[in-house]
């Protein structure tokens, strides 16, 4: 692996180079990397360039980062409290079939939430776990399903330059899933729901690692229900793996049919296909749907999320219709 830093001005394709064999991306990488004296470009063996942050810029960076200066308390449960409250002034008991709420996992807050105090990533870990333990049961408590939101345990793994053997992180998330389980400890898995996904950044996702790499991992989180990223162009076609991985008896999958990574709003049909590929394999009792990730945060315009949400309660009645006749 080499590593270099880009001048000032570089000249770069916006088309494919033939000179450098350089793709687009790749050339958007030096375009990018050209803005800001603190980007390095990095060749790997794999001849693919990749920017990087340098370590006086991640350092300067980090610094402005919410830190763990200190012991991790959650001293206020009162917000959660409110938004609980604000749910049932929305949905009273009884409005809908299910009700989720939705919280963090220890392994997603440690990733935005740099330490700085404890001195190891597992100490760290555990205390969030038990801090986080405070809001997982007030959700819990208000008779509510509590849906873990997880993104990191997939998503780290195109952060780390060089990336290490699949083991190797394999081993690191481990940690992460078994403070979550910990976290958990006394929630029955029927009231908890677990959400994978690849992070929702718009970009070419070219570096996800596979749902196939990381599904023993995503099974072993103690929750009925395991949401995953589905709907999109970078993994729809991973309903293939359950054709090799059984779901353990009593779990249900959630797959994403619609998708916050584009505005174009799904037919319904397409919905119905994707769902049926999964019950087909899995079994049509064993299927719910669901969507990739969360509609708002401005992934997309609001109105054209609720046109989403609309689409998948039609493409799931088809689905139903064609499995079962009803």
């Amino acid at each position: 692996m080499s590593r270099r830093r880009l001048s000032p001005q570089p000249r770069f394709a916006a088309r494919h180079d033939r000179e450098t064999n350089r793709s687009d991306i790749d050339a958007f990488a030096h375009q990018f990397a050209a803005k800001f004296d603190s980007l390095d470009l990095v060749t790997h063996q794999d001849g693919r360039d990749r920017v990087i942050v340098t370590e006086d810029a991640q350092a300067e960076r980090l610094q402005s980062f919410a830190q763990a200066q200190g012991e991790v308390k959650y001293h206020d449960l009162s917000q959660i409290k409110d938004e609980i409250a604000r749910f049932r002034r929305c949905a009273p008991k009884g409005t809908f079939l299910e009700e989720f709420a939705t919280a963090p996992s220890p392994g997603i807050v440690a990733t935005t939430l740099q330490n700085v105090f404890y001195d190891s990533h597992e100490k760290y870990l555990d205390a969030l776990a038990r801090e986080l333990r405070h809001e997982y049961m007030a959700i819990h408590q208000a008779g509510l399903i509590l849906q873990i939101d997880d993104p990191g345990l997939a998503d780290a793994w195109p952060t780390f330059i060089p990336q290490p053997p699949l083991e190797d992180y394999q081993r690191y998330a481990r940690i992460r899933v078994d403070a979550l389980n910990h976290a958990l400890r006394g929630i029955p898995p029927e009231r908890l729901r677990y959400h994978l996904c690849w992070g929702s950044w718009h970009g070419p996702h070219t570096e996800d690692i596979p749902l196939r790499d990381i599904v023993g991992l995503l099974l072993q989180v103690k929750a009925r229900g395991y949401s995953v990223e589905a709907g999109n162009v970078r993994h729809e076609h991973e309903w293939k793996v359950w054709r090799d991985v059984r779901l353990p008896e009593g779990k249900v999958l959630i797959p994403g049919v619609v998708s916050h990574k584009t505005s174009a709003v799904e037919h319904p049909e397409l919905v119905a296909d994707r769902l049926l590929n999964y019950a087909n394999l899995v079994g049509g009792e064993n299927v719910q749907a669901g969507t990739d990730c969360g509609m708002g945060l401005g992934r997309v315009h609001h109105e054209v999320g609720w046109a989403k949400l609309q689409v998948l309660a039609e493409g799931a009645r088809l689905a139903s219709r064609r499995l079962w006749g009803a």
